[in-house]
């Protein structure tokens, strides 16, 4: 068995009361975690190299949209212009067919802001050109039709925003405009797009605005992290779109409330992924220490307080990254490395292995190695209420059947065991290891042995 790492910085579960004050129940939590080994807390996620990027980029924006990830511009290389290119990542397809290019941006952009509206997405700022310069439209790009431009409205358009989209109002947070400095004296903007109009500016700090943050939209709040402000920051902001006044042009603020703790080390350029209502993945970035970071944490909001909890180390390092969740998975595509390079690798944070849910030939360590098994076709396939797997080993092996979804979740686990040769019979019933019944659709079933894999599709019916 792996020795267990006992480490209280590694779990980095910090907690912060609304007073500043943690009662006992907190400090007890605290004591009790820290004893934990980290092994609990991680639960066995691991970053897994999934595929390669067709066209590597950083500096991108990601919208999903039916279970499919849309990768908008970014640029190719460090000193090179902006792409238009429009690409879509298809999880659930082939291997060879998982990538498209489905269209192309008016205008060719970097380090902007994409978010989907309406089956719409609504794309502002970036830079575009070799110089770099900053863009002065907002553009509207639907997945049926070609995009259009509003006017220009320098406003909005800002170098390196975050920004989300809140009933009929888009927020752009932080950023700097490079070719109108002039506009540079407000933290956050708002744009109604129902009626296409800006609402104006909202100072939040003195002196110059954060750029290179991270920020999510959790209900009616916005949490805003790191980024660079006089050096690269730490801290965490919160802004309530509840309670400002969105009858005033700007809306009335009561300032930008820092939370606590702040985050375990200084990051920039990270991406961020609210993967449950308390649960917010921060991943890669850089510092002044890294130039690009592997590592990734958990933000956890509870009703008194803030914690952290460090995540498993992405396996390339990566800062200007793109960042989406399909189906329980978090997928990562490209930024840059540590030597500014454009990486190419797209990782996926799993359970347990993904494969390729088109693969059906048997996977061997050795080509001198002989079959000892055959994996025979399910029966009946399609099918509703159950179906049969028959198994045929040839001589005594540790065998694990298990079965997956399309998007290489595992399901169930059928038999996990070692076996002698013989013929063998199982029945999947269509639940999943907790009991609940999986919706209709194409499930995959992987055999696997010390030497060998092979998999099939099924169809379930209901």
């Amino acid at each position: 068995m792996e020795k267990e790492v006992w480490n209280l910085r590694t779990i980095s579960w910090l907690f912060w009361t609304k007073e500043k004050v943690m009662n006992s129940y907190f400090l007890r939590l605290i004591l009790f975690l820290s004893v934990l080994p980290c092994a609990v807390l991680a639960k066995g996620q691991r970053w897994q190299i999934f595929d390669r990027m067709r066209h590597p980029v950083a500096g991108a924006q990601v919208v999903v949209h039916e279970e499919k990830i849309y990768i908008f511009g970014g640029y190719e290389e460090l000193n090179g212009p902006p792409t238009d290119l429009i690409q879509v990542y298809d999880p659930s397809a082939c291997l060879e067919e998982r990538w498209r290019v489905v269209g192309a941006m008016q205008i060719p952009r970097a380090n902007f802001v994409a978010r989907l509206y309406h089956d719409a997405v609504y794309i502002v700022g970036g830079t575009t050109g070799y110089k770099r310069e900053t863009v002065p439209s907002m553009e509207i790009w639907n997945f049926d039709k070609a995009g259009n431009s509003l006017p220009e409205d320098w406003v909005l358009n800002r170098i390196g925003s975050t920004g989300e989209i809140w009933r009929d109002y888009f927020i752009i947070i932080g950023g700097y405009n490079n070719s109108r400095p002039e506009h540079n004296y407000g933290y956050l903007a708002a744009y109604h797009l129902g009626a296409d109009l800006s609402i104006g500016q909202i100072p939040g700090f003195s002196g110059l605005e954060p750029y290179n943050q991270a920020s999510v939209l959790l209900g009616d709040v916005i949490y805003i992290f790191g980024g660079v402000r006089s050096g690269i920051s730490n801290r965490i902001y919160r802004i309530d779109l509840g309670v400002l006044d969105w009858e005033h042009d700007p809306p009335i603020a009561g300032g930008i409330p820092r939370l606590y703790p702040d985050l375990p080390f200084p990051r920039s350029a990270m991406a961020a992924i609210a993967t449950e209502p308390d649960t917010v993945w921060l991943i890669g970035g850089y510092n002044e220490d890294q130039s690009a970071l592997a590592s990734t944490s958990k933000f956890i909001i509870m009703p008194h307080g803030y914690g952290h909890i460090e995540g498993p180390p992405l396996n390339q390092v990566r800062k200007e990254l793109m960042a989406a969740q399909v189906d329980t998975v978090i997928y990562v595509f490209g930024g840059t490395g540590e030597h500014d390079q454009v990486v190419e690798s797209v990782e996926a944070l799993i359970d347990t292995v993904i494969f390729d849910p088109c693969e059906n030939s048997a996977v061997q360590k050795s080509e001198a190695v002989d079959f000892v098994y055959k994996l025979r076709r399910n029966y009946p396939n399609p099918f509703n209420a159950s179906t049969t797997i028959e198994i045929e080993l040839m001589k005594k092996s540790l065998i694990r059947l298990d079965i997956y979804s399309s998007r290489g979740r595992l399901i169930k686990t059928l038999v996990h065991d070692e076996l002698s040769p013989g013929h063998y019979r199982y029945i999947w019933d269509g639940t999943s290891d907790q009991g609940l019944d999986v919706t209709s659709g194409v499930y995959l079933c992987k055999l696997m042995t010390e030497t060998e894999a092979h998999s099939c599709k099924m169809l379930l019916v209901k």
